[in-house]
């Protein structure tokens, strides 16, 4: 063991990279019914070979946090409204479960995240949500990649 301690101290690039490797493989681990995640694992993998005295450039770490806090945010951004809005609809408006689960799959104009749900509520119901926003999504869509590609031109 301290024989792979001292090479990994010399080398650090090779316990960069063993930590990469590693922290993909952890993050293919579950933890119940959910999978990890390679960047979690990565996260993790990364905590414990600095514990063992392994040393990395200031670059690369603050690389990798970068990369960490990346794919957190990205996390966040995708699941925060649909969030918000659960909470919102249910708890505020009062919405029916079968139709707010139509109002998720809405959004996204997705039939098959909408054919997913009526086969999970054994209902036509979610159909009623997913109308109103499908149109919105869609006009939404158009308009904001007008927008971007106005903004990039301008």
């Amino acid at each position: 063991m301290d024989v792979l301690l001292d090479v990994l101290r010399q080398n650090p690039e090779l316990a960069f990279f063993l930590t990469l490797g590693g922290g993909y493989l952890v993050g293919g681990l579950k933890l119940g019914s959910q999978p990890i995640g390679a960047v979690l694992g990565v996260l993790l993998v990364g905590l414990v070979v600095g514990q063992l005295g392994v040393s990395i450039a200031d670059e690369v770490n603050w690389m990798l946090f970068y990369l960490f806090a990346l794919g957190f945010t990205s996390l966040a951004v995708a699941a925060l409204p649909h969030f918000v809005t659960l909470l919102i609809g249910r708890h505020v408006f009062r919405v029916q479960p079968g139709i707010l689960l139509g109002i998720f799959s809405g959004p996204g104009t997705s039939a098959p995240g909408l054919a997913a749900v009526q086969e999970s509520a054994e209902s036509k119901t979610p159909t009623l949500g997913y109308g109103v926003t499908y149109a919105l999504g869609n006009i939404l869509l158009g308009l904001g990649g007008s927008m971007i590609v106005l903004l990039l031109t301008a």
